[in-house]
């Protein structure tokens, strides 16, 4: 039996109706059939700040919705996920805070909104599907895998479907499909031919905790950071964990896969030959549990198809056995591309809808069009219309601080660091700077280099014209 809890996930639609490759935003598919693509390149504040910014009425709209329902379900839902935010968040990498940081500011939504969004998917406990198959179990020899999401429909997840396409600059070429407003991977694969399923799990309170790094960020950090199997297997092995799953991890340029148990203090890697489940040679499946009567069922559907596996063998698997309902996915690297079918938004489930198919080369075209700061050059640049000193993050903060500003025209500038007494005590700026979004760090010392104590501070921005003051809160 599938066991869905409470929510997570985002996000939207934004619809750009063109396929011309200038275009940071556009649709796959036909009709209510679609999937919102969003191509991100250059730092990671400023993809997030793309991300938000195309898409950003939908963003906001969306994360209120689903905010208020966590908030309906769970009494004290926001304190909830603050905590939990808080506990993970020292094990996320800092280029995916600063890549939150820039979504948060692109929608316009408060920093926390974004936190508590991402905390949810390790609070969450969902059943799931996936396969990968290889060698001389595929009519083909190729590696053909697939990853099928189990979860709530009622929560209108498959309102908002997209695929975020990522060309980083240091790190793999990697599609997330997933939801806009979210950063974090469920399902993907990345451009040197590996790819990732899950499957949520529970194996006792004892082997769970929320001090580790969030179940999507170490998915988006094998896609990110590795091209072997090998690879990812050590960098799921040295993660710091928190909750139970089930991996999988395909190697189409190897023909080889690899499936997990794992928990916050547990680490088992299964080839075909060492699987808990019914064996297959050249197979690594689960579904909905490490120890459920679905794995015989899969068992039961590929065996009979064993030589002849293809993506639509994984297609048909999920629309027979009823797995998938948010969304289904088959990743088809020898085709160069993913199939991706939604639930629609009155609830007719994934894997009874048709398959959208993203071309994987698609995206040489789109990033051929953009700007060396990431911003393609014939779409307009995102110019800020305020004078604006956002908050800073994190904050509290030990030992350093970004502070994010906005000038919507040439000129002046000066961000300055006073205690509570009105004294200054650094200066982070002081000059000419041009419009645009800029950031700036401060490590919570003064002038000279010399730490400064625990307390409350005072940043001030100013120009020629305005000044914006934030508090900032350092804590040794």
């Amino acid at each position: 039996m599938k066991r869905l809890t409470i929510l997570w996930l985002l996000i939207l639609s934004f619809a750009v109706a063109s396929q011309a490759p200038d275009l940071v935003v556009e649709k796959i598919g036909d009709g209510a059939n679609q999937i919102t693509v969003v191509y991100l390149k250059g730092a990671p504040y400023e993809m997030g700040y793309i991300h938000g910014s195309s898409c950003k009425a939908e963003i906001q709209a969306f994360y209120a919705k689903i905010l208020a329902e966590a908030a309906n379900k769970i009494t004290g839902a926001s304190v909830l996920l603050d905590i939990a935010y808080r506990q993970m968040e020292p094990f996320i990498p800092q280029a995916y805070k600063d890549e939150m940081q820039g979504l948060a500011d692109g929608a316009g939504l408060p920093i926390e909104s974004v936190h508590r969004m991402h905390a949810i998917p390790d609070l969450s406990e969902y059943h799931c599907t996936f396969f990968a198959a290889w060698g001389n179990a595929t009519a083909d020899g190729n590696l053909y895998q697939i990853r099928a999401l189990d979860y709530a429909m009622d929560l209108h997840l498959q309102e908002y479907p997209a695929i975020l396409v990522y060309e980083l600059e240091t790190g793999k070429r990697f599609v997330n499909v997933g939801w806009l407003g979210f950063i974090g991977v469920v399902s993907g694969m990345n451009y040197d031919g590996i790819s990732v399923s899950e499957i949520g799990e529970y194996f006792g309170d004892e082997h769970e905790t929320l001090v580790g790094e969030p179940m999507p960020f170490v998915l988006r950090d094998i896609l990110q950071q590795t091209d072997q199997v090998a690879e990812a297997v050590e960098l799921i092995r040295n993660a710091k964990r928190t909750s139970s799953y089930l991996y999988c991890v395909g190697d189409a340029k190897a023909k080889d896969a690899r499936s997990f148990k794992t928990a916050s203090d547990i680490f088992e890697s299964y080839t075909p030959e060492t699987s808990p489940v019914t064996q297959l040679h050249n197979v690594v499946y689960f579904s909905m549990g490490d120890n459920s009567s679905w794995n015989n069922k899969v068992y039961q559907y590929l065996q009979p198809r064993y030589g002849q596996i293809t993506a639509a063998t994984g297609a048909s698997l999920m629309h027979d056995l009823k797995t998938g309902d948010v969304h289904a996915v088959v990743y088809d690297f020898a085709h160069r591309q993913v199939q991706v079918a939604n639930a629609s938004p009155d609830m007719i489930p994934g894997y009874d809808r048709t398959f959208v198919t993203y071309n994987l080369d698609r995206a040489d075209t789109v990033f051929a069009h953009y700007g060396a700061t990431g911003v393609s050059k014939k779409r307009p640049t995102f110019r800020p219309t305020e004078f604006a000193l956002l908050q800073n993050y994190p904050n509290p903060f030990n030992p350093g601080t970004v502070i994010v500003y906005e000038l919507p025209r040439d000129g002046e500038a000066a961000v300055r660091i006073f205690n509570t007494l009105g004294i200054p005590v650094a200066t982070l700026f002081d000059g000419f700077q041009s419009a645009g979004h800029h950031q700036v760090k401060w490590e919570g010392k003064d002038g000279a280099g010399n730490e400064l104590p625990s307390g409350i501070y005072i940043c001030k921005l100013k120009s020629d014209q305005t000044t914006k003051t934030i508090k900032l809160l350092r804590v040794k």
